[in-house]
């Protein structure tokens, strides 16, 4: 049995090219929209947004009460993004036990369609999941391919 079932979906990439349309549109029914840093009063979705791009270091934070996952939504999911001069990281964390599946494995691979999709469709270049803060003992997949925790569930 998993001591957590949290994970983490870290995506990297550059900010030049990311289709900040897209991840906009992962706040679109947000309950929380908020700018972490710089801390200056944002007000209203638009400002956050250009606070975000016009400062080399940035971080905002999302969260949703939903997030449409592969024709599911997915509840109380947690999105940071943070961009440090030109690259740009975006944390998803939610529950893999909101997922449909009847194994941890078939979880784990909705997660990986998804997260290969959300690359494409945002532009990024890189992805990474473990359990929630997992050391490289944790990591269940990236990009290239899925580690040996996977291969134990």
């Amino acid at each position: 049995m998993l001591s957590t079932t949290l994970i983490d979906v870290i995506f990297k990439g550059p900010l030049n090219g990311l289709n900040l349309d897209f991840i906009k549109g992962l706040s679109s029914e947000a309950r929380e929209l908020r700018l972490d840093y710089p801390e200056v009063a944002g007000e209203g979705d638009d400002e956050i947004w250009s606070i975000f791009i016009n400062n080399s270091e940035s971080a905002v934070t999302i969260g949703t009460d939903k997030l449409l996952f592969l024709s599911q939504i997915v509840p109380n999911v947690f999105i940071n993004i943070i961009r440090n001069e030109e690259q740009v990281e975006l944390l998803i964390f939610f529950d893999l036990m909101d997922l449909m599946g009847h194994t941890y494995k078939e979880r784990i691979d909705k997660v990986k369609s998804w997260s290969e999709e959300l690359l494409r469709n945002a532009n990024l270049k890189y992805f990474l999941c473990r359990f929630d803060n997992g050391d490289e003992d944790e990591y269940l997949f990236d990009s290239n391919k899925y580690f040996p925790l996977y291969f134990k569930l």
